[in-house]
């Protein structure tokens, strides 16, 4: 296979028309700018009472632990170092 200079075996894509926005007003009364600038209001209020709604704190995980703890399942960082050390130690 030769490789001559200048010549490119891989044909380069057609470029693509870019679409302009208009230049109208909208309801508000503002001018709109570039078409990334638009933005989907109804969606990042809707994604944002989702995120003020929910909780920090899963109460599915707490329950678990709790289980735990009672049912003496769970070992904090200082049992299990204590529980490693008595092993080691026999």
């Amino acid at each position: 296979m030769r490789i001559e200079p200048g010549k490119n075996s891989v044909p380069t894509p057609a470029a693509k028309p870019v679409a302009r926005p208009s230049t109208g007003s909208s309801p508000s009364g503002a001018v709109r700018g570039n078409a990334a600038a638009a933005v989907d209001t109804q969606s990042i209020n809707v994604v944002l009472q989702l995120v003020t709604n929910t909780s920090e704190i899963r109460e599915s995980v707490v329950n678990d632990i709790k289980a735990q703890i009672q049912n003496g399942e769970y070992l904090a960082k200082q049992d299990a170092y204590e529980t490693a050390s008595s092993i080691l130690n026999l």
